[in-house]
């Protein structure tokens, strides 16, 4: 069996890792070990530390993150609090087997981002082919949500938000989005089993 490291990725919100501890995760998998990585959309000012550090340590594994919010017009969460209705909390069911998604057929993206893949990594989660990559979206403080709206500029397609990746004699998993196995939403959808199979 792998073993395996819980980063605790919330905590770079107030500082960011330097070179040589992302240089130690990626040795700890290439000896062995397991790596979760969460990524999250990078509109918010207070995320710079975040990216900056989830980007130093995937490139390691071939995954970056594009840091654009996932927005989804025809299958996301319906949100009546939400401005835009929820288009920012996207559904995902364009899945491929792997030991990961084993019994997963669908979960959520919560104001998370995509992912750009390269070898070693393999994207295992797609979002619908209709999805835009928000690149401006407002944060409504009064209604304590997004507000995205795509425009001309944004990019329009397929794009994954979950990968894998082999590295040395160790793997890692990489998720789009930081809010998916919190408490309120762990038990929705498939978000208990991929939790678990991660």
């Amino acid at each position: 069996l792998l073993s395996y490291i819980v980063v605790f990725s919330p905590s770079w919100h107030n500082r960011e890792i330097d070179s040589s501890e992302a240089e130690a995760l990626a040795i700890y998998v290439q000896n062995g070990g397991g790596l979760f990585l969460r990524g999250e959309s990078g509109v918010a000012s207070w995320s710079d530390k975040w990216d900056n550090s989830v980007s130093k340590v995937g490139k390691y594994f071939g995954i970056e993150f594009n840091f654009a919010m996932v927005c989804d017009p025809t299958d996301h969460y319906d949100n009546e609090r939400d401005p835009d209705g929820g288009v920012d909390m996207p559904f995902i069911t364009d899945i491929s087997h792997h030991k990961v998604t084993d019994g997963v057929s669908k979960f959520m993206i919560c104001w998370g981002t995509s992912l750009q893949i390269s070898d070693p990594a393999v994207a295992i989660a797609y979002t619908d082919s209709d999805a835009w990559l928000d690149t401006n979206s407002i944060w409504n403080s009064g209604l304590k949500h997004w507000e995205c709206y795509q425009d001309g500029s944004e990019a329009l397609g397929r794009f994954p938000v979950l990968a894998v990746s082999r590295y040395g004699s160790g793997k890692v998993v990489v998720l789009g989005d930081s809010g998916l196995f919190l408490n309120d939403w762990l038990d929705n959808y498939d978000h208990f089993d991929l939790a678990h199979n991660s």
